[in-house]
C-alpha cells in the first residue's frame, strides 16, 4: 500500500477506539508504511497527530481505514473514495441501552445502526472483534466479517503505576473495581448492588472503585449517586477521568475486576484486568465471553447475590484464585501486541 490512512470522526487516546488507532499506527509505521490518522476533531493522541479530516485526500494506491463505533455523516462523503476501502466494526451500542445518555449520543446510536449496513457493503474487507459484533453488522445489513484480536497499546499497559494509589489501597482493605465510561449500559447500578450483598457476607471490608469518565450521561451517574445514598453505600469511589498510571495501580491494587455491561463489542478492560492478573467477575452478555476466552468467573444473570458470594469465596481461597489467575494468563496472550499486530498488518496488505 502507498499510505495507510485511518478515520474516525473523533480520536482521543483515552478510549478503546483511539488507543487501537494509535497503536495500528505505530505498528504500522514501524513496518516502513507511511501512516496518517484523520478525525473531525484534530489535535494529538498518544504523542501522534491527528490531522483534520478536510484533508483527508485518497490517492487510488492507498488503504482507507474506516473504523465505525457510531453514525456520522462524514462517513458516506468518504465512502465512495478512490482507493481501497477497509473498515473496522467496533459495533454500535443499541439506542435502547443508552437511556439517561444526552440526546446527540442518543442519535449517533441510531445513525451508526443506519449507516453500518450500506457502508460496509461498499468496502473491500471488514473486520470485526468478536462474532458478537459481526452477527450485529450482518443484523444490520452488512456483509460477513473477518475476524481480528484487539490490538492493545504496550506502553499504556506497561506504565508505570501511581506509587501514591498503591500506598492508600493497601490502608483501605480489598478493593473491587470496575473500569470504563459510566454510560447506562454499564450497569453500573447492578455493581452497586453486587457491593452492597458483598460487603454484608464478607469478614474483609471492602470499597467499591469505579474508574471511568463521568461526563457521559450525567443524569445516569446523578441517579447512581443517589442509589448510594439510598443503599446507604460506604466507600463508593466514582474517580473520573484518571491518567493511565492511575488505572494501572488501580488494576495492581484490587482484588476483584467486575462487569455488568449489558453490551460490548470488546470489552478492552477486561483484557487490561487479565493482564495485571486481576480475577474477573463478569455478565456473560454480548462479547464478553469472546473476551474472556474460556477464563475469568461469568454469569448468566444479574444474581446480585451469586455474584458477591463467588467474589467472596475466590478471595478466601487462595488456590482457587490461583486456578483463575492462570487460566487468565492463557486468554490474554491472544492480546499481545505484537502478536494481534502481526495478524493485523497481514490483513491490511493487499492480497
Amino acid at each position: 500500500m502507498s499510505r495507510l490512512l485511518q478515520y474516525h470522526p473523533s480520536v482521543a487516546g483515552r478510549d478503546a477506539v483511539g488507543n487501537e488507532i494509535v497503536a495500528l499506527h505505530r505498528a504500522a509505521q514501524s513496518e516502513g508504511i507511511d501512516a496518517r490518522i484523520y478525525a473531525l476533531d484534530p489535535g494529538s493522541a498518544g504523542g501522534i497527530r491527528i490531522d483534520p479530516a478536510k484533508l483527508l485526500d485518497p490517492a487510488p494506491g492507498d488503504t482507507l481505514l474506516f473504523h465505525f463505533s457510531l453514525g456520522c455523516a462524514s462517513f458516506d462523503r468518504l465512502a465512495s473514495t478512490r482507493c481501497r476501502r477497509l473498515m473496522v466494526y467496533h459495533d454500535v451500542t443499541p439506542p435502547d441501552l443508552l437511556a439517561g445518555s444526552p440526546p446527540a449520543v442518543v442519535e449517533a446510536a441510531r445513525q451508526g445502526l443506519r449507516q453500518a449496513g450500506p457502508l460496509s457493503s461498499g468496502m473491500h474487507a471488514v473486520a470485526a472483534h468478536s462474532f458478537s459484533s459481526a452477527a450485529s453488522l450482518s443484523a444490520a445489513g452488512g456483509p460477513g466479517c473477518d475476524l481480528l484480536p484487539y490490538l492493545m497499546r504496550q506502553d499504556l499497559l506497561d506504565r508505570q503505576p501511581d506509587q501514591v494509589v498503591l500506598a492508600e489501597a493497601q490502608l483501605q482493605g480489598r478493593t473491587m473495581l470496575a473500569a470504563g465510561r459510566v454510560l447506562p449500559h454499564k450497569r453500573i447500578e447492578d455493581i452497586l448492588l453486587v457491593f452492597d450483598h458483598l460487603r454484608r457476607i464478607s469478614p474483609n471490608p471492602w470499597r467499591l472503585v469505579v474508574a471511568g469518565s463521568l461526563d457521559g450521561a450525567p443524569g445516569y451517574v446523578d441517579r447512581l449517586r443517589e442509589l448510594c445514598g439510598r443503599l446507604g453505600l460506604p466507600r463508593v469511589v466514582f474517580t473520573g477521568s484518571i491518567p493511565q498510571d492511575r488505572l494501572n495501580a488501580w488494576y495492581r491494587a484490587s482484588s476483584a475486576f467486575i462487569t455488568m455491561s449489558a453490551h460490548e463489542g470488546f470489552c478492552v478492560p477486561l483484557a487490561e484486568a487479565m493482564h495485571h492478573r486481576l480475577p474477573v467477575f463478569a455478565l456473560a452478555s454480548a462479547a464478553v465471553p469472546e473476551t474472556m476466552r474460556g477464563a475469568g468467573v461469568l454469569f448468566d444473570e444479574p444474581d446480585w447475590p451469586s455474584i458477591a458470594e463467588a467474589i467472596d469465596q475466590v478471595d478466601r481461597e487462595p488456590a482457587l484464585r490461583a486456578r483463575i489467575l492462570e487460566q487468565q494468563d492463557v486468554a490474554v496472550r491472544t492480546y499481545g501486541p505484537s502478536t494481534a499486530a502481526q495478524k493485523w498488518l497481514d490483513w491490511l496488505r493487499p492480497a
